[in-house]
């Protein structure tokens, strides 16, 4: 594979959103694309763990960091496209003016806003007005309004920070199968 391939989403991090769906790979090292997914998993923690982002901001800024962290491919042109989709920018506005304003705010202070490698979320004014984009509100109100199993992300805490003393996830044993010891143990 060379940088410019579109190849499966097979990571961990936005296995909700990108699951089947085909990713372009922006570096020929491995490393670097396990480093999106990694980065990603961090960014969801701290945002599952800050009391200071309401439920619905979560739930939208992981779909949003996917999206933009991963350059999804445009499958369904009918002539291979290297350009890759991006979230529709009318979604992007209401999400920054309307929808998680503070929460924005907060992320363009600390660069997590734009196209630097730090970015989770883009640029509203840089994204393209092209019809094919990726909606992101009409898929979370019909992903809320469908779906019966409640999706990871809005979990406050589906995986331990710190020392884990604050965990509130039903997860009691490991993937081998061994039982976790209680954490005051």
């Amino acid at each position: 594979y060379k940088v410019g391939d579109c190849v499966q989403y097979r990571g961990e991090a936005c296995r909700q959103y990108l699951s089947g769906r085909m990713i372009m790979l922006t570096s020929e090292s491995r490393e670097d694309m396990y480093d999106i997914d990694r980065n990603l998993r961090a960014a969801t923690m701290f945002i599952d763990s800050s009391p200071s982002i309401s439920q619905q901001c979560r739930q939208i800024s992981q779909a949003v960091a996917c999206f933009h962290m991963y350059k999804v491919c445009n499958t369904t042109s009918p002539i291979p496209s290297k350009q890759p989709l991006a979230i529709c920018k009318k979604d992007c506005e209401l999400i920054q003016k309307e929808i998680c304003p503070s929460e924005l705010a907060l992320a363009a202070e600390h660069d997590l806003v734009g196209d630097g490698p730090k970015a989770l979320f883009p640029s509203c004014p840089a994204l393209p007005t092209a019809g094919s984009c990726i909606p992101i509100l009409d898929a979370q109100r019909s992903q809320m309004s469908t779906s019966s199993e409640t999706p990871r992300g809005h979990l406050t805490h589906w995986c331990y920070v710190n020392t884990g003393m604050k965990y509130e996830g039903a997860v009691s044993t490991t993937e081998s199968g061994k039982t976790c010891l209680n954490w005051s143990e």
